[in-house]
């Protein structure tokens, strides 16, 4: 059975306005106010990142992720396929921008032969995706580091292959 996770839509909306309000801070005020050269180039040069950012967002809107027996895939505009028997390896990863480490977000790469899975957590459903990937890493025996089995067991994902000797990641369903 296949299972599909979309971004937030609030996290979308989100990522639309910043992406608004920093266009029309920077590009508008090199529209309306005609500042000094240097100072257009700095603006313009900011506007560049807030549409690159735009696009961003953009591209998570278009995106879905999709789990089954096979494997994960995301259907985008920077599609990927990582099949369960090409998987090579994980990642987990926490960013934070405050000094205190609070209000991040986790980002989980899924390495395969020729194709890399990210995806964040502000996926709908992205602690039940990390699972079923931690568990096919497990079943596999990927190499997974020190940090990522720190953060996987913030999710309350244990990693102990004991735990999934014959288990489809992404169901939990037993195999003969």
């Amino acid at each position: 059975m296949t299972q599909s996770y979309r971004y937030a839509p609030r996290t979308l909306a989100a990522g639309y306005a910043r992406s608004a309000i920093g266009l029309v801070a920077t590009i508008g005020a090199v529209a309306l106010l005609h500042p000094a050269s240097w100072l257009s180039a700095v603006l313009l040069s900011a506007g560049a990142l807030f549409l690159l950012y735009a696009a961003r967002t953009l591209a998570r809107h278009l995106s879905v992720i999709e789990l089954d027996a096979a494997g994960i895939r995301l259907h985008g505009p920077f599609g990927a396929n990582v099949r369960w028997d090409d998987l090579h390896g994980i990642e987990l990863d926490y960013y934070t921008t405050r000094a205190d480490r609070s209000n991040g977000w986790m980002q989980l790469v899924v390495h395969g032969q020729r194709d890399r899975v990210r995806i964040d957590s502000t996926l709908e459903g992205f602690a039940i995706v990390t699972a079923a990937v931690a568990r096919a890493a497990a079943l596999r025996r990927c190499p997974i580091d020190e940090g990522t089995q720190t953060h996987l067991t913030r999710l309350g994902i244990a990693l102990e292959c004991e735990h999934y000797p014959t288990i489809d990641p992404v169901a939990g369903a037993h195999h003969a």
